[in-house]
């Protein structure tokens, strides 16, 4: 993929993330995992708040999908939260993660979907050489 065509997928996933974190506080790989983003009242984030959260995740989580600039906003991402509990674009738009119990059906739901990602991009890969 070219770099126009990369960021035009950059820009589809904070948009469609956006749509469903503001309607449901969840997407369809969070709903999997248990996982629900809202205010600490458990309302769902606004619209604009969501925009705000997933550009913010863009920048500062993966680095506008640069490769290296990724790897250290991703390292730091992970620093500040095994010592704070949050991530800096959590903080910023008000947002607290919320986590649902694992039982067995979760962790083997997760584990397949997993796998079924793994081998349909390796099935894509594939198909474009």
């Amino acid at each position: 993929m070219g770099q126009d065509s990369m960021e035009m997928v950059g820009q589809l996933c904070v948009e469609i993330n956006t749509l469903l974190l503001s309607l449901f506080g969840t997407t369809p790989a969070k709903w999997l995992f248990g996982i629900r983003v809202a205010h600490a009242d458990g309302n769902v984030l606004s619209f604009s708040e969501s925009l705000n959260r997933s550009f913010l995740v863009f920048v500062q989580g993966v680095g506008l999908g640069i490769p290296f600039v990724a790897l250290f906003t991703q390292l730091f991402a992970y620093r500040r939260l095994t010592k704070t509990g949050t991530t800096l674009w959590d903080t910023s738009s008000s947002a607290v993660v919320l986590h649902k119990k694992w039982g067995v059906f979760r962790a083997l739901a997760c584990t397949a979907a997993v796998f079924v990602v793994l081998i349909l991009i390796s099935a894509l890969n594939a198909a474009g050489k």
